[in-house]
C-alpha cells in the first residue's frame, strides 16, 4: 500500500499536474499540499498503528523547525539566486525546471511532499518488519524498493538532477530504516534528513554554476 500511494500520488503530480497541465508548486501550493495531506491521512486511516511513530512531540517539534528553515532557505533562494545561472540548468527538461524555481510558497508543498514520502516510508518498513524479516532483510528490501522507485528520476528531472534523486535517496535508505527502528523521533529524523538532501542539492546547484 505505501509503494503504491507513493507511485499513483507521485505519478498523477509528475505526469499530469506538473508535466501535462505545467501546474507549479509555486502557483498551486494549496493544491499540492491538500492532495498530500489527504494521502498522508488515508494511510494513518488504513493503517492507525503508524501513528505511534508520528505521534512524538519532540519528533514534531524538531520537524516543524527544520521545515520552517527549509521554507524560509526556499525564501531567500528565490529572492536573490538567478535559476538560470545554476549547475546544469539548461539539461532539466522545460516541465521541470521549476525544482530549482524556489520561494515560501513552493517550499511550504514541499514539506508536504517529503512527509508523504516519509509515511510511505514508514509504512514499507514496518510492513517488513511485522511480517517477521530480520533487520537486514529489511534494509535490502527497503533500498531495493527506494532504487526501483527512483528509477525513472533521470528521465523526469535531466541526468544531474535525477541521478542525485536516484543515489542519493538510494544510499540514504539504509538509514531511514535505522532511525525508524532505534529511535522513537525516527520518523522525523528521516524526514529532517531528506529536507537536508534537498539544501545539498541546491547549494550545490549554486556553488557549482560557474559550471554549468
Amino acid at each position: 500500500m505505501g509503494t503504491g500511494i507513493f507511485v499513483i500520488v507521485l505519478g498523477v503530480v509528475n505526469a499530469l499536474l506538473i508535466k501535462r497541465l505545467q501546474f507549479t508548486y509555486s502557483k498551486h501550493f494549496l493544491l499540492f499540499s491538500t492532495l498530500y495531506t489527504s494521502s498522508i491521512f488515508i494511510v494513518f486511516w488504513f493503517v492507525p498503528e503508524l501513528l505511534q511513530y508520528a505521534n512524538q512531540w519532540l519528533g514534531i517539534v524538531l520537524f516543524s523547525t527544520a521545515a520552517l528553515l527549509f521554507i524560509y532557505f526556499n525564501f531567500l533562494w528565490g529572492k536573490h539566486v538567478d535559476i538560470t545561472t545554476c549547475y546544469k540548468y539548461q539539461e532539466i527538461p522545460n516541465h521541470f525546471k521549476s525544482i530549482l524555481c524556489l520561494d515560501a510558497r513552493r517550499g511550504f508543498a514541499k514539506v508536504f511532499e517529503i512527509l508523504l514520502q516519509q509515511v510511505c516510508a514508514l509504512f514499507i518498513i514496518m510492513g517488513l518488519i511485522e511480517i517477521g524479516l530480520s533487520v537486514i532483510t529489511t534494509v535490502l528490501l527497503f533500498t531495493g524498493v527506494v532504487f526501483a522507485l527512483h528509477i525513472t528520476t533521470p528521465k523526469w528531472f535531466g541526468t544531474v538532477y535525477g541521478n542525485y534523486f536516484l543515489w542519493v535517496g538510494t544510499i540514504l535508505a539504509p538509514l531511514e530504516v535505522y532511525f525508524i527502528l532505534e529511535y522513537s523521533i525516527g520518523f522525523y529524523i528521516a524526514s529532517i534528513l531528506h529536507m537536508a538532501m534537498y539544501i545539498v542539492m541546491y547549494s550545490m546547484a549554486y556553488l557549482l554554476r560557474d559550471r554549468g
